[in-house]
């Protein structure tokens, strides 16, 4: 097992992890360090991790601790034990797949990702899933998809589940080019070299693209809101018992299976 202990704000690009690896969260490295109000707590970008564990073993006494992946694959990722109560995790434009849970997480985001098979998040306070087509970058996707030999052909006709259970806040939706353009096309406003080119789904690639998403909610667990809005599924699963609002609006659903017992009806 690899372990690592990160700095904080700090930016790891281009690594490879082929052997498992635990990054751990430890209060000591925050010794003398002071709050950057908007600033990421730690980046990893353009990596590779094969197994991937994410763990924190003691309360942490800081404003905001958030890490995040972008354009990274992760082969599987499990996270578990986690104490303090300020930590957020963000996935950007990456593939992955694997199990997170833990009720002392403060959000678990994931944007413009891939998955392998299926994504777990179990026991979180707060869960987004969203695509957003005016920021997908095929640069950084084409440098992505090549480090791990394949296309985004193939990976659109791979299964994509989402799992999510016993979460108070959930937040589903898809944020669709409006316009007639597909492909490649120049964004304005964008000094990166690797942001200038965007990228609009072909309608092909759209109906290639299929997403179920898994709901489930336990009676001993509170749950505050659910919103589904503009999705495209290929499958919605809805069950368990909700204490919570449940809104699903603009989404287009190919097939629903709903077993849900509703607090006051």
């Amino acid at each position: 097992m690899n372990t690592i202990y990160l700095t904080p704000y700090s930016i790891i690009e281009n690594n490879n992890y082929p052997i498992n690896t635990k990054i751990v969260i430890r209060k000591s490295d925050f010794n003398g360090i002071q709050f950057q109000n908007g600033k990421i707590t730690f980046s990893f970008i353009n990596c590779k991790f094969r197994n991937l564990e994410i763990e924190n073993n003691e309360t942490i006494n800081f404003k905001g601790i958030s890490i995040q992946f972008i354009s990274c694959f992760i082969a599987q990722i499990n996270v578990e034990t986690f104490t303090t109560t300020n930590f957020s995790l963000f996935f950007g434009s990456s593939i992955l797949q694997g199990r997170i849970r833990n009720s002392n997480l403060q959000s678990v985001t994931v944007n413009n990702c891939l998955l392998n098979n299926s994504l777990f998040l179990l026991n979180l306070k707060n869960a987004v899933v969203s695509c957003t087509e005016d920021n997908i970058f095929p640069i950084r996707w084409k440098k992505l998809l090549k480090s791990i030999n394949t296309d985004l052909k193939t990976l659109l006709e791979d299964k994509h589940s989402y799992y999510i259970y016993d979460t108070k806040n959930i937040v589903f939706s898809l944020n669709e080019n409006a316009t007639e353009m597909r492909g490649i096309y120049k964004r304005p406003y964008s000094n990166e070299v690797k942001n200038k080119i965007g990228y609009y789904f072909t309608d092909e690639e759209k109906e290639k693209f299929k997403i179920s998403l898994c709901l489930q909610y336990s009676a001993n667990i509170k749950h505050r809101l659910t919103k589904i809005v503009n999705a495209k599924l290929s499958a919605l699963s809805i069950k368990g018992y909700s204490t919570g609002e449940l809104i699903v609006e603009s989404s287009k659903i190919d097939n629903w299976y709903i077993n849900l017992a509703l607090k006051d009806l």
